[in-house]
């Protein structure tokens, strides 16, 4: 998840925010199915849950996550051999 590294080193403007924060909730929803991380860590787990719950994410965020999940899902969990 490149975007999740770049993404909040970039200036303002760059990039927008509502796709960062997508990305992190696509990458939460792996890592809650058990196909990102350790999936041992009690710090993980909850930092998994926190991001998956979190008021602050806008609409447009979690729509955008909603629509990279169902046109890339499939392939990232096949690409990491999870399913």
């Amino acid at each position: 998840m490149p975007l999740l590294v770049m993404g909040p080193h970039l200036p303002g403007g760059q990039i927008n925010p509502d796709e960062v924060m997508a990305w992190g909730l696509v990458h939460a929803s792996l890592m809650q199915q058990g196909c990102a991380g350790n999936g041992l860590s009690v710090r993980e787990t909850k930092s998994t849950l926190s991001t998956l719950n979190a008021n602050n994410i806008s609409s447009q965020a979690r729509a955008l996550a909603e629509q990279y999940w169902q046109e890339f899902g499939p392939q990232m969990l096949a690409n990491i051999g999870c399913s």
